[in-house]
């Protein structure tokens, strides 16, 4: 029948007994070492943690304000398109209403001055609009 460990405890040399101990004490110390080591890594990583999480939350605080201005941008931009749409059929009126209105004038070449004027201003907003 096997021996229970009590009844081998109690059989063992006083110095085996006392060299057992020294042996389990330094285990023991040494696990204590590491406990207290993978404590600090722990509680390292764990401020890492909060620091990463801090930093996160600041990068999405920028991140929406910046979501924000764009947006605000976007719609400064529709207003000047809406804007330029508006001048630039006015400037398109203008100049084909000038264009049949010449058509009607017999003498096309003394209203040269005036058709060349028109034709001038139709360029540069026609140029301006396509940009």
């Amino acid at each position: 029948m096997p021996e229970n460990v009590a009844e081998r405890a109690h059989r063992i040399p006083k110095r085996t007994e006392s060299a057992a101990l020294a042996i389990l004490n330094a285990r023991i110390r040494r696990l204590e070492v590491s406990e207290r080591r993978l404590k600090q890594r722990l509680e390292q990583k764990a401020e890492d943690l909060r620091d990463s999480k801090t930093e996160l939350e600041g990068t999405v605080t920028e991140l929406l304000r910046a979501q924000e201005q764009m947006d605000r941008q976007e719609e400064y931009l529709k207003g000047f398109r809406t804007q330029v749409d508006k001048y630039r059929g006015w400037w398109l009126n203008e100049y084909y209403f000038v264009k049949l209105l010449l058509g009607m004038i017999p003498k096309p070449a003394e209203v040269a001055v005036i058709a060349a004027s028109s034709h001038a201003r139709y360029k540069a907003y026609s140029a301006e609009g396509s940009s």
